[in-house]
């Protein structure tokens, strides 16, 4: 085997990568200016215009909403904005399946086509190195054979040498993004593992075991309302449509917390829901929707009013479990045999919903009272929402549990004070 000396194979290397790492910086830069010149030309090409049109339309869609609750007025009642009639928009198509096939989209041509050419860019640089500093790989490759190199390198042995270099710079290329942007992860038992005692993360409590209390200071681990329920407020879906019309009436506090099942496929996705009402021409609906894994999800902002509860929307929170939860076949549109999805709802959607609305009842003085203040949507009307097979008490025991935990807790008490002064939540 023929003998290759160490020094000479190390220095060769350290050159392949030091070439390989400047024609990969060469290559960003090339391709950051590239980017950058796309932006000027799709900033001269700006669709302002379809923009505005599209805002004017919205703007004329909520004062024809707005419109329609000024004129109806629930005979007999003070004044209160009804549930209103389905009025679609015409530029929304009405689909057949409440499914939509997503098509898959091709590759970016243009990416593709701006890598290709980087790529090329790259390689003839690095020939183009190579062949100035007269640095070539082949007497590496010659000496692993025992063969004597020429004296002089040829140029094709340039070119082998910058093709290999620019072909490495991908690599590179991946390895310092990864150095730039890396990010650790942990799992949580790692967390508590490594934690110390008192400031380990506390998740909220699994919906099928008791609920427990937090220790003391656990307010150095949770320190937020949406931490504590567990879920994200931003005003729900297209918050800004409603700026001008739902508006909440200051001499008409929330009082009514009203529960409801979708009465959807409950595998359906949230965006399917939102297309429905947006189906029936209703700029919103329930306040707050339930998946069945339990994930929160805001629909309506909550200092509006929603539209869920034909003559009380504007003294009442709608919150509604994702799901059909109605089995009876004498019932219009029930979930006979489950061809709905499930028929209960799962234990992480009571425990979600009963974290809203324990949460509503402090935020807004609404009373704990199951008769009264909060109660299914079929005692409000002829509907049999939120269906026959719904767990009415297992549902109160874990609101008033959860209203209990909170009324001694502190932290809980500074939290949602800070999270009360966000915007959208107080008419």
């Amino acid at each position: 085997m023929p003998y290759i000396p160490l020094a000479p194979l190390l220095t060769t290397l350290g050159v392949l990568l030091s070439l390989a790492l400047m024609v990969e910086r060469i290559m960003t830069i090339a391709s950051w200016l590239i980017d950058r010149l796309s932006i000027v030309k799709a900033s001269t090409e700006w669709d302002g215009a379809k923009q505005k049109t599209e805002e004017l339309r919205q703007a004329e869609r909520a004062k024809q909403e707005q419109d329609l609750l000024s004129a109806a007025v629930v005979t007999g009642a003070p004044p209160d904005p009804r549930e209103i009639p389905p009025h679609p928009d015409p530029k929304i198509a009405q689909a057949e399946s409440r499914f939509d096939v997503v098509e898959v989209i091709p590759p970016n041509a243009v990416k593709v086509t701006k890598e290709f050419w980087i790529q090329l860019f790259g390689g003839l640089v690095a020939v183009v190195g190579c062949y100035y500093m007269k640095f070539s790989i082949w007497p590496l490759v010659l000496a692993a054979q025992g063969v004597q190199p020429q004296a002089s390198p040829e140029f094709w042995e340039y070119v082998l040498s910058g093709v290999i270099i620019g072909a490495g710079s991908k690599p590179v290329n991946f390895l310092m993004n990864f150095l730039i942007t890396r990010k650790i992860t942990v799992t949580r038992e790692e967390v508590k593992a490594t934690a110390p005692e008192s400031q380990a993360v506390l998740a909220p409590p699994h919906p099928q075991t008791a609920i427990v209390a937090y220790p003391a200071d656990h307010a150095l681990a949770i320190k937020s309302i949406e931490e504590i329920v567990g879920f994200t407020y931003d005003g729900g879906d297209r918050p800004r449509r409603l700026e001008h019309t739902h508006l909440r009436s200051k001499s008409q506090p929330i009082n009514l917390i009203v529960y409801h099942h979708t009465a959807m496929h409950s595998d359906s996705p949230f965006e399917e829901l939102i297309k429905e009402f947006d189906r029936k021409g209703w700029l919103t609906g329930y306040h707050s929707v339930i998946m069945k894994d339990g994930t929160i999800r805001t629909l309506c902002r909550w200092d509006r009013f929603g539209n869920h509860v034909q003559g009380y929307n504007s003294r009442s929170l709608g919150v509604a479990l994702h799901g059909n939860f109605e089995t009876d076949p004498k019932v219009p549109f029930a979930n006979v045999n489950g061809t709905l999805g499930i028929t209960h709802p799962s234990a992480a959607q009571l425990d979600a919903a009963a974290r809203i609305v324990a949460l509503w009842t402090w935020m807004y003085g609404v009373p704990v009272n199951f008769t009264k203040s909060i109660v299914p949507h079929y005692k409000l009307a002829v509907k049999a929402c939120p269906g026959s097979n719904f767990p009415h008490k297992t549902f109160h025991q874990r609101v008033k549990d959860y209203t209990e935990q909170w009324n001694k807790d502190m932290a809980f008490e500074k939290a949602l004070k800070r999270f009360m002064s966000q915007p959208m939540l107080i008419a």
